[in-house]
């Protein structure tokens, strides 16, 4: 099976910060990552603001988080919302994390949260778009070359039962 995809519009000012960005040698880190909190914390009218470079070191602070007050307000990135319910929420507090997060509620150890994801984890299948995803990602956002038919594609490795 192939997939046609559209090719992404991407301004020059985007692939200038990205470049300046690597040829910094901070990539998860350093001055952008420095003004994107300032400027989202603005945005959300709170003090401060915590970027991070992905949803194991967001858990991982996590359980940081659990000892500020309770009515520490905290502003989620993304929500898949979950099952049973209906409406996406980016916005939570302490308080209610201790009582209800699945993952590092009130009373849960790091020890206990990294044997959970660990067993939890082995038990996954790999994501969906995990090999198509894979395919642009290692290309720095751009598709693999065109067949000679002039068309890009995204190729899935399929194993047929001898």
């Amino acid at each position: 099976m192939q997939v046609r995809l559209f090719r992404p519009r991407i301004r020059e000012e985007a692939i200038d910060a990205a470049v300046a960005v690597l040829r910094s040698g901070w990539i998860g880190l350093g001055s952008k990552t420095a003004e994107f909190e300032y400027a989202f914390a603005r945005y959300a009218g709170a003090p401060y603001c915590v970027g991070l470079n992905s949803c194991t070191s967001a858990l991982h602070l996590a359980l940081r988080i659990l000892d500020l007050p309770p009515e520490t307000r905290l502003f989620m990135c993304h929500d898949y919302k979950a099952p049973g319910r209906d409406s996406y929420a980016w916005e939570t507090n302490v308080a209610e994390e201790r009582a209800k997060n699945v993952h590092v509620h009130e009373g849960v150890s790091e020890d206990d949260f990294v044997k959970m994801r660990q067993t939890r984890d082995a038990t996954l299948a790999a994501p969906l778009l995990l090999l198509p995803s894979i395919q642009v990602n290692i290309r720095a956002g751009h598709f693999p070359p065109a067949d000679a038919n002039g068309v890009h594609y995204l190729k899935v490795p399929v194993k047929l039962a001898s």
